[in-house]
């Protein structure tokens, strides 16, 4: 088990369900998120720029899929180049999230519970507290596939297969959400949807 910061939990729920409700006013209803109108949301809402630059895969972002560097009055997010077009959206949409986790316009943890904490079992990470940074890059994650691709549409999926007496096509499934094949596999795993079922209902 892993010791996560309740608050933290909390603040990205919260910035979830914002996003969806503003992303909602300007989208048509579809399965397939788009990365880009939750980048220009996000500037909007902040006043803040954030920036994109890919980069090969050098010094700066080696072994890396993507990663944020902040600075005063702005974000610059660094993507790896050498992804593909699925994997690329994702990180994108992690990245952004783990700016509005941070950003003090989204952020609502209540610094008198900042030692509040609670036991996820993660499947990776091990044992103890999990540091800061590690918390915040794993709940950015997350953030992104509940935007991605929510649990209310994976239970959909499998309580339809298993209606059905189907097998989950995860390929299928894949290429509609446009999302890398592992993280569908990953996600529509028992020990996952059982955990964001426990962290969904933490607000």
């Amino acid at each position: 088990m892993v010791t996560l910061n309740l608050e933290k939990i909390k603040n990205t729920n919260k910035t979830i369900k914002d996003i969806k409700e503003i992303y909602a006013l300007h989208v048509i209803p579809s399965s397939l998120k788009s990365a880009d109108k939750l980048l220009d949301i996000s500037r909007i809402e902040l006043d803040y720029e954030i920036c994109i630059e890919e980069e090969e895969n050098s010094a700066n972002i080696n072994m890396i899929k993507g990663m944020v560097v902040f600075a005063e009055n702005k974000s610059m997010i660094l993507l790896n180049s050498q992804l593909n077009n699925c994997m690329k959206r994702m990180v994108l949409c992690k990245e952004i999230f783990h700016i509005l986790i941070e950003n003090p316009e989204f952020e609502s943890i209540n610094l008198d519970h900042q030692l509040s904490e609670v036991l996820i079992q993660l499947p990776t990470m091990g044992e103890g507290t999990a540091p800061n940074f590690a918390q915040d890059k794993w709940l950015a994650e997350y953030a992104a596939m509940e935007f991605l691709f929510p649990l209310d549409d994976r239970l959909l999926i499998m309580n339809q297969c298993a209606a059905n007496g189907e097998e989950i096509d995860y390929a299928d499934i894949a290429e509609k959400y446009k999302m890398p094949r592992l993280l569908v596999d990953q996600y529509l795993s028992d020990e996952y949807v059982g955990l964001c079922r426990e962290l969904v209902k933490i607000n």
